[in-house]
This record gives C-alpha cells, sequence and structure tokens, in this order.
C-alpha cells in the first residue's frame, strides 16, 4: 500500500495547454510533449524528428525554431531528396564558380544559409 502511494504522488500533473506553436494536439500523448517542447527549445542541442509521413514533423521544428533563441535567424528546409547525389555536398556546402559543369556563379550551401538560425534536413517521400 505505501509504495502504491509513492508512484502516486510522483506522476506528473498532465499539462493542460493544447499547442506548442503552431502544433497543435489536445491527446494526452500531445500534452505531455509540450513542456519537453520547450526544454528542447531553450537548449543548444541539436534534435532529431522521426515520424510517419503526415505526422507534422516540419510543423515542430518549425515551432522548436520560433520558440528558441535562433528565432530571429532564418528557417532553412533542405529536402535532400530533391537533389541529385552528385550534387548533393555542393548543396550542402556550396560551391565556387566553375566547380562543376554548370556551376556558373558562386553559392553557399544550406549550412551557411541557416547559420543563426535553424536547419530542418528532410526527405520528403516522392510519390
Amino acid at each position: 500500500m505505501l509504495e502504491v502511494q509513492r508512484q502516486q504522488q510522483t506522476v506528473t500533473p498532465l499539462p493542460l495547454r493544447e499547442g506548442f506553436g503552431k502544433l497543435v494536439g489536445a491527446s494526452e500523448a500531445m500534452r505531455r510533449l509540450y513542456p519537453l517542447c520547450e526544454r528542447l527549445a531553450a537548449a543548444q542541442v541539436p534534435v532529431i524528428i522521426e515520424g510517419e509521413t503526415g505526422t507534422s514533423k516540419e510543423v515542430l521544428a518549425e515551432s522548436l525554431h520560433q520558440a528558441s533563441p535562433r528565432a530571429s535567424g532564418p528557417f532553412v528546409v533542405f529536402d535532400c531528396t530533391s537533389v541529385p547525389s552528385n550534387l548533393l555536398e555542393a548543396a550542402l556546402f556550396g560551391h565556387e564558380k566553375g566547380a562543376f559543369t554548370g556551376a556558373i556563379e558562386a553559392r553557399p550551401g544550406v549550412f551557411e544559409e541557416a547559420d543563426g538560425g535553424t536547419l530542418l534536413i528532410d526527405e520528403r517521400s516522392r510519390r
């Protein structure tokens, strides 16, 4: 009986909020997620968001960005499936004019474009 009482005392109350940024959901699972989102947004750590297609991973990433100290910086989405494999390095890190056939001007890569903000590397499925 004493053990049951101890377990009941350590249960975290369910948050009342039903959203985090543009992410909205009132289920118990979502409401338990929002305090974690607040902590992640405040931290200077990389975040991996996994989930099925259509589960709003990009919305969560943008909401984390907007709630973070990096909110004034750019939010850059890079769809790695849209770039041919032979140009992936140039897309990520940039290139100089003439670095390869078709490189008619120097371009920054997405890492440089997202400097001071957030880079979301996405792999949208092709249909």
